[in-house]
């Protein structure tokens, strides 16, 4: 399920009562072997009750989101129009960690947004240490023409953006690396995207399609993409698990 933000749905029809968390529960209710990967979810968004059917284990919703937090300053999230504060988003985190096992949060960074200072940016080297995200992406800011940020006074260079983005992915890359040595050892059910000579590739539930890691399962020939099979993971580094087929 994508959309630029999911949770929002059913907003636009209040006297409806509709939700995401109801549109899941008819979702689920529809027979077959599938699953669901909810892409992307916005901080400000999020209820209990969705917070309670993510944690059930009776659903085909994977535990897996991707929730986009862009920055966690309190200024510069108020200048971007995220309607979320540092301390919220920290209580949300708390609460989904706490709630839903084995989850995998992917999350994005911005890098030299206007008017970013260095103690922000170190603010937000310090919450991506401490938070330990799965999966996260990083990109330097860059101005578009005729958007609201581009014509922000205090426009940071950008050298100085990139430059911090590739400070933040050095270290996450070391946070990701250690997060998936964690699946060593364990079992899960793969999706085999792809076989080739004998090499199937395919993702679990910690991994969406084209930007997370892959498992590389060899001696698989007969199984063909679409396939689901239960692997037990071999090894793993910071984008990719090697498995066997159980």
């Amino acid at each position: 399920m994508i959309a630029q933000d999911i949770t929002a749905y059913g907003a636009d029809r209040p006297a409806d009562g509709e939700d995401i968390t109801m549109l899941l529960e008819r979702l689920n209710a529809i027979e077959g072997d599938f699953v669901i990967r909810l892409l992307y979810t916005h901080p400000a968004h999020y209820t209990d009750g969705f917070i309670e059917f993510l944690a059930r284990r009776d659903t085909k919703v994977l535990p897996y989101i991707d929730m986009p937090l862009q920055h966690i300053s309190d200024r510069i999230l108020k200048t971007m129009g995220r309607r979320v504060t540092k301390a919220q988003t920290v209580e949300l985190l708390r609460k989904l960690r706490e709630k839903v096992e084995d989850l995998t949060i992917r999350t994005t960074f911005i890098t030299g947004f206007p008017g970013e200072t260095e103690e922000e940016f170190e603010e937000l080297l310090t919450f991506l240490k401490e938070q330990k995200f799965e999966r996260c992406g990083v990109f330097p800011y860059s101005p578009e023409p005729d958007t609201p940020a581009a014509k922000l006074p205090d426009q940071v260079p950008q050298e100085t953006a990139e430059a911090r983005a590739k400070k933040l992915m050095e270290i996450q890359q070391k946070i990701m690396k250690k997060a998936n040595r964690s699946w060593i050892g364990r079992e899960v059910r793969m999706l085999v995207d792809d076989v080739d000579d004998g090499m199937a590739i395919g993702r679990a539930m910690m991994d969406a399609p084209e930007i997370d890691n892959r498992i590389f399962l060899p001696r698989a020939k007969r199984l063909k993409p679409g396939q689901f099979c239960r692997v037990r993971i071999t090894g793993a580094d910071s984008y990719e698990f090697t498995a066997e087929r159980l």
